[in-house]
Parts: structure tokens; C-alpha cells; sequence
């Protein structure tokens, strides 16, 4: 279709490029030149994940096109969307200037012909559409035109940070019309988002309008209410994340929306709360609900400045504080009625200097704060604690959530810490010897802080107050993260449990997941230390409380846990992508190659130096491994032996991303692109390992696998995940791991229209994961930054300390690329004065565990006697395999048994 969106803001052009992108041929409009010549040279006006990949693959396709001309507009487009900015007036009803002139503009335009469509995408009140309609039929009438029109409602409920996810995969799309033939060509237009489920809402003009207004509406009203609540709940002693927990588990409330903070902000909530009251006024009906929800809102902004007043006294002369976030919330660099405001002003009109970071609104910011005396923006977060008195954090961006807390001690001048979006966990905050101020609970005064506190700051109680664990990436619950919400911090009671060889109370901060480097456990009454194990799962109480719910629930098969698991994984990823949970990564293999279409008589490509489930899958299938060769430096598969080994019965290529280094994965699909093959990518250890700048899973293979098994970076005991960007493919996977099944149990029990009643569409198999793994995984997939930013620190501290020993040490991830870090997998190098194996004697007689992945599949009995495999055709591998071991590296090691390893293998290598 031809389509017109005028009006390039927020709305105007993510609508544009996502219309695009499904096929459809878009003119954008927009009055203002310069933004228009910088849309054509590819550059941004908003920031906005997956946008501009979006418009400039869609600009070079020569769908999605930007223009001033309003004549060329109106003439290309069969529907034309008003999407231009509604501001709030100084009445607090939303501003239609902008709105009713470019449906002036496009009357001015029209000609008589086929039927034109108006659609309303901005935010307006009830009977605008009736305006528009009168504006257009009046220019019209004086142009003496007939022209042929209809005006159809179309609100858009676009989250910032995840609006082109949003877009895509819509829960709703809502249209208001009494056209016929406007409801049908948007219905036309809307179909390709709805091949699974239809998500259209049709409905007369003025419920649609008034939709939009009450969505958004009682959304702030929950915030609102809950930072009510969390002021009560730190004058009663109470904690409002277990208050938040406990009526969150109420299905008539949910949990979304229900996270003290320090207010909302953005560009939606205020204005349309403002708005709605206001039309509320003008009907004589007064909204009294709303006009407290956006007092509450003011007031909460406040709450910081009143706890840092509380501990740095109202004169804050000679005070230097740090500000981590300015932006309303994270995935964003808008700074529309943002917390950050209120709390920067105040701390300088206190006498306070202030340097603030954020990680992408600095520009923004800026503009919005100006450049005034006392105000330093930092060049990174660091940065800005040099020196400080506290720091001060106002939006919950990814790269605050596991900071470094022996560098942020040492910078502070008092380690005191305000938390405006309730990161952290209190007692983890506690072991590190750091004051914390949350929003909502109740508050502890610790003699531990009192005694860290520095010059005249000792005459202050140091007040703890605490919150939950480290939070999801902010993609990570997108329903959640909108208009400054945020996102959700770990599950409820996130307090860490000592694992086995009783981790240590740092150790235990590590295990909430703040990535903390611990300290060395207690040593036990023995002569020898406890055996270090290879692996061992961190494992805390938020994991136990999480698995406890779920039996509780009644639902310990496949059911809201699993589908919970499957859509917050699949935000952690960064949206777009459809994951499907089952019960282990060779599962996931098996139907991810079951779906791309792998079956008897076919060829699947693998390395040999990887486990069998990577290649036994194609078996199942009764397809034919072909094992090939890895490279010598990262171990990952050969791009040139897969090319090599294709013959006409390939089918698919398996690369596995060894120890968690991702492949050579632009050659891998260059050679599948080539030749028609089909890519899935064995991911068990590269959780979240990045590839060309984007995360494992993410890349145009047909699917990639991900395995929770204990030893790996995330646990469900058992399990794993299966990524595709296909819903075919996801639909395919979701029905095999159910017997083939059409409909799951939690379906069929929970549907109205009727229960019982399923049928089998193919062979399947029994590969669902259980509700009690997916609750375990949930937890652990809040954690995992934490946990991967451990491993990184104890690879880079082997890195460092395991320089200058007879052995080659793994390959690093290059610049700007992430490394799991599943495996530490060393060779021994020319000159060691002992074998492998005798090698990992020693080190088990010294108390380590070792272990060696993998006894590659060209020397397994079953693979070498079914295809006649000798080592001489694996030279790489072979060679590996002679010298491969590897030592232990998981999240709950402490720094203390990492110096055992270290010390160990100085030893038996001298």
C-alpha cells in the first residue's frame, strides 16, 4: 500500500519505517527541513534500539522515503497518518494547533478520486476526530472539491526503548471508525502483524480516542499508588517490595506497574493524565483520582532530595554529588518531565555541585538543564564519583546494575549510595560496607556504615534502606519499562544463600547478584582445603522462593511461568525475536533442525570438538553428521572446511560457540547464503556472548539454542531456550515439544471455548519445560548480567596471572565483541614438564577439578566406526585435544579459590 505519515517524531517515524518493513511504500513529512535532510543523510533525531538499522534498510530498499512537500504527500498516500506532537496547554488539555493544521494542510491537497483515509496516530482527546473531519470537509468546500474521505482513530501505545518491538509484534492494535472502507484497508494494512493471533480492537471514534488516555492513565495511577504506598511503608517499618510481592501475586492485579521509584516522566503520562482530567473538567464530570495521581507523581520527585537533606543536612555548600541516569527511563534520551530534573535543580539551588553520566541522554540533558554553575556532566560513571559525597541514582540503565564496588568505594569521599529505582539488594549493599538510601523500605541504621563514614559526615546515622537485587536489561520487561517505570528488579526476597563450601557474606553479595568480586570463604577446621569443585550453580533464595510460588501455584507442567520465561527472554535478547522454552538444549537442537526441514538423506555440518548432542540430533532426524575441522587460535568452526565439506545433501550448518566466544559468524552465513543452507547455531555456552555487535541469538541465522544446564552461565537445573526472528519456525517448535500437539495444557485448561478438546498435528515429542524450571530460570536470568560480569573478571584475572606458564591461554573476545566465558580451556604449550592428564592429577590431588571439553567426536566410538573418522583428517582438533584442559571459572567462586587454581598450576607447571 501507499502510505503518508506526517509528522517525523517519535510516533510519525518509528510508525513509518515499521510500515515499511513489512512491505508497504512510505512517504514521511515534515515541515521542519533540516530534520528531513538529516532523516535522508540516515541520521536520527530520536534515540531509539533497532530503528535506524530499520530506516536505512528500508530507505536503501526504496520503501520508506522523506519529503516537505505536502502536495507529494497527499498525492502518494491512499492513507495518510497524522502523527504530529499534542503538547500539553497551560490548561493541561492537549494542544490540537498542530494536529487540525495538517488536516488543513492535506484538504488543501486532496482531489477528487478514490477514497482517502485520515488516520489520528497522535494522542488526542475525544472528538478530535469529529474536528478533523470538519477542518477537512471545510477547506474542501472552499476549494469547491468533492473529494472523497474518512477518519479513522488509530492510537498508538509505543513504549521508548522498545517502540519498534512494540510495533512489530503489537498485543493490540485499536481502530475507531464507523467507515466500512476504512476499517477494511486497515484491517488490510494491520494484517501482517496478526498472522498468529488477531490483536485488531475495532470500535466507534470516540472510545478509541478516549482508549488511549485511560491506557496510559491507569498505568500512572499504579506507579502512583505504589510510591504512596512506599512512603507509608518507611513510616510503619515496612518493605514495600514484599508489599509489591504480595498483591502482585494476585491475578486481578498482576505485577507490572507496581515498583517505587521516584516518579514518572516522559512524554505520554504526565500530559495525558493532565489531558484526560482536564476533559474530565470540560464534560463537568472532575477526575479526583487522577488530579491525586499527578500530585502523588510531583511530590515522589521530590523523595530523594528529602533523604539526601536527611543525611547531608538542607545546606549542601561544599557538597559534591553523582548523578548516574538523566534520561526518564533507560533505552531512551528523553528528558521530557524526567525525575532527574527535579532532583539536579534542587541539589544546586542547595549550594551542591553535581556531575552527571548518562549513558546517552548527555545531549538532551543539556538542552533541557542547560550548563549551569555547580553542573558537570561526566564522560562515564566512573568519572562522575571522583570525589563525591554520594551518588544519586535516578534511571535504572543496564550499565548501572553490577558496578564495580571497590572502585566506587574508593572514589566516593563516603560510601553512601541513594537509589532511586531500587537496583540493588540491602543486604549485598551491606557486606560491601556501603550506606543505602531506597525508595519504600524500611529503614536500618548499621554501625558498619556509621564507622566507613568520614569527616563531619560521622555526626549522620547511616540509614540502609533496602531493595531488590539487580535489576533485567531494560528490554528485559518491556511492559514494565514504560514512561519511567523501569525495569523490574529480581524477584522478591532476592537474598543469596550460602552454596556449597559456605560462601562467604561478599560471597553472598555476588550471589544477588551485584557482581561484587568476594572474598575468600572461611577456611574450615581442616588441614586441607574442601575440594574446588569444576562447577557449581550460584543459587540464592530468590531462586527458592521463585520455585516455591510456582509449586505452590498449581501449575508445575508447562504453564504461566514458562510462557513468562519465554517473553522476558526473548526482551533480554532485545525483542524481535519469537523463544521457545523446553526442557534442554539438545531438545532445542532437535526441533530447531526438525522445523528448518532436516530429514532423512540430509547432510548436517559440525565441528568435531563439541559435545554429541550437537551432531545426534541430526541422527534423530536420520540425517547424516559431517564433522569438520576448528581453528587453531578460538577452537570455533572453520568457515573454509564448511565450505569444503558441502555437498548436494547438506542441509543445515551447526556452528557451536566454543567456551562462549562466538563463531566467525558473518562467514558462516556468507557460505549458508551461498549455497541455500539453513544456520543453527548451537549456543549452549555463549549466553550472552555478542557477534558483530549484537548479542548471540540475534543474528540471521534460522535459529540459535541456548542450554540452562548447572554448569552454565544461567541454570534451570535442566533446560534451555530456542531463538528464531521466524514465527513459523517458533509455531513449528512450540507444537513438536508438546506430542505434536495443537494446544498446550495451560490452554486448554485455562480457555473457555472448549477445554478439553486438542489436536495432534505431527509426530511430536515430550520436550516442554516445566513451570517450576522456568520460575528457577526467571530469577537467574535477572542475575545474569551480575553473573556474567563475574566471569569476566575472574577470566581476565587468569588472563593476567596464568601469563608466562608453559601453556596457550584462550583467545579473548576482539574489541567491542562479549565473552561468555562458559569455559577457561587451556593448552599446554611446547616445554611443559607434564602431560594433560597428569596435569589434571595433580591438580586434583592439589584439591582442583578439571575437566576437558571436549573428547572431540572424530575420536567417540559411535561417530568414528558410523563414518570411518581418523584424527589425520582433524588435524586442529586433534592437536587440541592432546594438550586441552580445562580449570574451574563459575559466578560464586571466590577470589580466594581462584588464587588455589592459580597457585596449583604454578606449581605442577614449574
Amino acid at each position: 500500500m501507499n502510505l503518508s505519515i506526517i509528522g517525523t517524531g517519535y510516533v510519525g517515524l518509528v510508525t513509518g519505517a515499521c510500515l515499511a518493513e513489512m512491505g508497504n511504500h512510505v512517504l514521511c513529512l515534515d515541515v521542519d527541513a533540516a530534520r528531513i535532510a538529516a532523516l535522508q543523510r540516515g541520521e536520527m533525531p530520536i534515540y531509539e534500539a533497532g530503528l535506524p538499522e530499520l530506516v536505512a534498510r528500508n530507505a536503501a530498499s526504496g520503501r520508506l522515503a522523506f519529503t516537505t512537500d505536502m502536495a507529494a504527500a497527499v498525492a502518494h498516500g491512499q492513507l495518510l497518518f497524522i502523527a504530529v506532537g499534542t503538547p500539553q496547554g497551560e490548561d493541561g488539555a492537549a494542544d490540537l494547533q498542530h494536529v487540525l493544521a495538517a488536516a488543513r494542510d492535506v484538504a488543501a491537497h486532496m482531489a477528487g478520486g478514490a477514497c482517502q483515509v485520515i488516520v489520528n496516530k497522535s494522542t488526542v482527546p475525544v472528538g478530535t476526530a469529529a474536528r478533523v473531519r470538519q477542518q477537512v470537509q471545510a477547506v474542501l468546500d472552499a476549494r469547491g472539491v468533492a473529494a472523497d474521505f474518512a477518519v479513522v482513530s488509530n492510537p498508538e501505545f509505543l513504549k521508548e526503548g522498545a517502540a519498534v518491538q512494540d510495533f512489530m509484534r503489537p498485543d493490540r492494535v485499536v481502530l475507531g471508525t464507523d467507515d466500512a472502507r476504512a476499517l477494511a484497508l486497515m484491517r488490510q494494512l494491520y494484517a501482517p502483524f496478526m498472522r498468529n493471533h488477531d490483536r485488531l480492537i475495532c470500535m466507534d471514534v470516540a472510545s478509541a480516542e478516549l482508549t488511549k488516555y485511560a491506557a496510559n492513565a491507569m498505568l500512572a495511577t499504579r506507579i502512583s499508588f505504589m510510591n504512596e504506598l512506599a512512603l507509608l511503608a518507611e513510616r510503619c517499618g515496612a518493605d514495600i517490595e514484599q508489599v509489591r510481592t504480595g498483591i502482585g501475586a494476585d491475578p486481578r492485579i498482576g505485577t507490572h506497574f507496581l515498583y517505587a521509584g521516584t516518579g514518572y516522566g516522559g512524554s505520554c503520562f504526565p500530559k495525558d493524565v493532565a489531558a484526560l482530567a482536564r476533559t474530565g473538567q470540560a464534560a463537568g464530570q472532575p477526575m479526583h483520582i487522577l488530579q491525586a495521581v499527578a500530585r502523588v507523581n510531583q511530590r515522589q520527585k521530590q523523595v530523594l532530595l528529602d533523604k539526601v537533606a536527611r543525611r547531608f543536612g538542607d545546606d549542601l555548600r561544599g557538597r559534591r554529588f553523582a548523578v548516574w541516569g538523566l534520561a526518564y527511563k533507560p533505552g531512551t534520551d528523553d528528558m521530557r518531565e524526567a525525575p532527574s530534573l527535579t532532583v539536579v535543580r534542587g541539589l544546586l539551588a542547595r549550594g551542591a555541585q553535581v556531575a552527571a553520566y548518562d549513558p546517552v541522554a548527555t545531549a538532551s540533558a543539556r538542552q533541557a538543564l542547560g550548563a549551569p554553575a555547580g553542573l558537570h556532566y561526566a564522560a562515564s560513571a566512573q568519572a562522575a564519583l571522583q570525589g563525591a559525597d554520594a551518588l544519586l541514582i535516578l534511571t535504572e540503565w543496564k550499565e548501572f546494575r553490577s558496578p564495580d564496588w571497590a572502585r566506587l568505594r574508593q572514589a566516593l569521599r563516603t560510601p553512601v549510595v541513594f537509589d532511586g529505582r531500587n537496583l540493588y539488594e540491602p543486604a549485598a549493599m551491606q557486606a560491601q560496607g556501603i550506606e543505602y538510601h531506597a525508595i519504600g523500605r524500611a529503614a536500618a541504621a548499621h554501625d558498619d556504615c556509621r564507622a566507613a563514614a568520614t569527616h563531619d559526615d560521622r555526626r549522620a546515622a547511616a540509614v540502609h534502606d533496602g531493595a531488590p537485587a539487580t535489576a533485567l536489561p531494560d528490554a528485559g520487561c518491556a511492559a514494565a519499562a514504560h514512561e519511567g517505570q523501569g525495569i523490574p528488579p529480581a524477584p522478591e526476597g532476592s537474598r543469596a544463600v550460602a552454596a556449597p563450601h559456605a560462601l562467604s557474606t561478599a560471597m553472598a553479595a555476588t550471589a544477588a547478584g551485584e557482581g561484587a568480586a568476594p572474598a575468600a570463604a572461611p577456611a574450615p577446621d581442616t588441614a586441607a582445603p574442601p575440594f574446588l569443585p569444576f562447577a557449581r550453580p550460584d543459587i540464592g533464595e530468590a531462586e527458592v522462593a521463585a520455585v516455591t510460588r510456582a509449586l505452590r501455584s498449581g501449575w508445575v507442567t508447562t504453564g504461566p511461568e514458562t510462557r513468562a520465561f519465554e517473553k522476558e527472554f526473548a526482551a533480554f535478547m532485545g525483542g524481535g525475536v519469537q523463544a521457545v522454552a523446553v526442557n534442554s538444549a539438545t531438545a532445542g537442537l532437535h526441533l530447531a533442525l526438525e522445523a528448518v526441514g532436516v530429514g532423512p538423506g540430509d547432510e548436517v555440518i559440525a565441528p568435531t570438538l563439541t559435545f554429541t548432542a550437537t551432531v545426534e540430533v541430526a541422527r534423530y532426524l536420520g540425517a547424516d553428521a559431517v564433522l569438520v575441522d576448528v581453528l587453531p587460535g578460538t577452537l570455533n568452526l572453520d568457515p573454509a572446511a564448511v565450505e569444503a565439506a558441502i555437498t548436494p545433501r547438506t542441509r543445515a550448518i551447526v556452528p557451536v560457540h566454543y567456551g562462549g566466544l562466538a563463531c566467525d559468524m558473518a562467514a558462516i552465513l556468507a557460505i549458508a547464503r551461498k549455497h541455500g543452507l539453513r544456520v543453527v547455531e548451537d549456543a549452549a555456552h555463549a549466553l550472552p556472548a555478542t557477534c558483530q555487535g549484537q548479542l548471540v541469538g540475534r543474528l540471521d541465522s534460522d535459529a540459535t539454542v541456548f542450554s540452562f544446564y548447572a554448569n552454565k552461565t544461567m541454570t534451570c537445573g535442566e533446560g534451555g531456550m530456542a531463538l528464531t526472528h521466524s514465527e513459523d519456525l517458533a509455531a513449528r517448535m512450540r507444537v513438536m515439544r508438546l506430542h505434536g500437539i495443537s494446544r498446550d495444557a495451560f490452554d486448554r485448561f485455562t480457555s473457555r471455548t472448549p477445554a478439553w478438546y486438542y489436536e495432534i498435528v505431527a509426530p511430536g515429542f515430550k520436550y516442554n519445560l516445566t513451570d517450576t524450571a522456568a520460575a528457577l530460570g526467571r530469577v537467574q536470568l535477572q542475575r545474569l548480567p551480575a553473573f556474567v560480569q563475574r566471569r569476566q573478571q575472574l577470566a581476565a584475572r587468569y588472563l593476567h596471572q596464568l601469563a608466562g606458564l608453559p601453556l596457550v591461554l584462550p583467545a579473548d573476545a576482539p574489541a567491542g565483541e562479549v565473552h561468555a566465558w562458559h569455559l577457561f580451556v587451556l593448552r599446554l604449550a611446547d616445554g611443559a614438564p607434564c602431560s594433560r592428564d597428569e596435569t589434571i592429577k595433580r591438580l586434583s590431588d592439589a584439591g582442583i577439578g578439571a575437566s576437558v571439553h571436549y573428547v572431540p567426536l572424530h575420536r567417540q566410538p559411535y561417530w568414528r566406526d558410523r563414518y570411518g573418522l581418523r584424527p589425520a583428517q582433524f588435524p586442529v582438533a586433534e592437536a587440541a585435544w592432546q594438550r586441552m584442559f580445562s580449570i574451574p571459572l563459575f559466578t560464586a567462586m571466590s577470589d580466594a579459590e581462584q588464587d588455589r587454581v592459580i597457585a596449583a598450576l604454578r606449581t605442577v607447571l614449574a
